[in-house]
């Protein structure tokens, strides 16, 4: 019996040493289109998370701190809520799962210091496997034991492959004098995190979509509930809030109150779906996303909702001026 565990033992080990070694030198020499499937490092890629953790680290202090997919680093900008005297900084990623939003806040929180915070909400964090934020942040954030044990929760092959790469990059120094630049295809990374898209126009098709449920994993519910109970330890101000997405995408959304029951029940929430006047083709750049256009109706409509609740009320905050 022992003899067959020791072989196991031994078989398992040199399975992980051979593994590991395709896996650094497949991401290392082979390319991206080659390598997807197995391992999905993609530091300074779309999204510029490199730039906003690489800002990040000398951020303080700041009036408001917005979190979420990229609902939140394409929708929220932050030259709008500066306009309006407030210092802010987006700290949305692509696909952001609670998963890793947690682990982000965990990092940050504490240096960044914020007065208050904006959760955007988007439904789909509920449900995805947290498989691709979890990529981008290994790829572009320092590896430790969280990180390995954010990856542990995620629980994908790909993920664990892309952490050995991760770790392979990180101890080598092979990263040490990258770069990555503000422009990328359409987009156009802003300080403070807040990305602006270049496209004005809405390419998708007009049609109707295949209606589908929002899903749920108890694993992103709970990493979700710690989020929030992390913010109200500090006694730091929360609210939740949907960005608007294409009416035709919202309403293929089967269980939309079921979703605002459950965000509402969380806290302070604001689901600006159906709210604002928006049109189809010119203020979305595709179904799920607004464009620039689109973003500045969007957070004139947000600041006045929130200047008109309280939550950002001057006497609140320490509000910035130009003069």
């Amino acid at each position: 019996m022992w003899r067959l565990l020791k072989k196991l033992t031994v078989f398992f080990c040199l399975l992980f040493l051979f593994d590991a070694l395709l896996v650094c030198l497949g991401g290392e020499f082979l390319p991206t289109s080659v390598t997807k499937p197995f391992v999905r490092y993609r530091r300074c890629g779309g999204g510029h998370l490199f730039s906003r953790l690489k800002e990040a680290r000398n951020v303080k202090d700041v009036d408001v701190l917005v979190l979420g997919t990229s609902h939140a680093y394409r929708g929220y900008d932050t030259r709008i809520f500066a306009q309006a005297g407030y210092r802010t900084f987006n700290f949305g990623s692509s696909i952001q799962t609670a998963l890793q939003t947690e682990l982000l806040l965990e990092r940050y929180l504490d240096s960044i210091r914020p007065k208050r915070v904006i959760f955007d909400v988007n439904p789909l964090i509920f449900g995805n496997d947290g498989s691709e934020s979890a990529a981008d942040v290994i790829s572009n954030d320092r590896i430790d034991w969280r990180t390995v044990e954010m990856a542990v929760k995620v629980n994908k092959f790909k993920v664990y492959n892309t952490l050995l790469f991760g770790i392979y990059r990180q101890l080598t120094g092979f990263n040490s004098h990258i770069e990555e630049s503000r422009v990328f295809a359409h987009d156009h990374y802003i300080p403070g995190g807040f990305v602006e898209t270049r496209l004005d126009r809405n390419r998708s098709p007009r049609k109707r979509l295949q209606p589908a449920a929002y899903k749920f994993s108890e694993n992103q519910l709970e990493a979700f509930d710690r989020i929030l109970k992390m913010l109200k330890d500090r006694k730091i101000p929360f609210v939740l809030a949907q960005a608007p997405i294409a009416e035709v995408l919202y309403r293929s959304k089967t269980n939309n109150a079921y979703v605002d029951s459950l965000i509402s029940a969380k806290g302070r929430y604001y689901n600006f779906n159906g709210k604002l006047q928006l049109d189809y083709t010119l203020d979305f750049f595709d179904n799920d996303h607004l464009s620039q256009r689109g973003v500045e109706k969007f957070n004139a409509a947000l600041i006045a909702t929130l200047k008109a609740d309280g939550f950002l009320a001057p006497q609140n905050l320490t509000v910035k001026s130009n003069h």
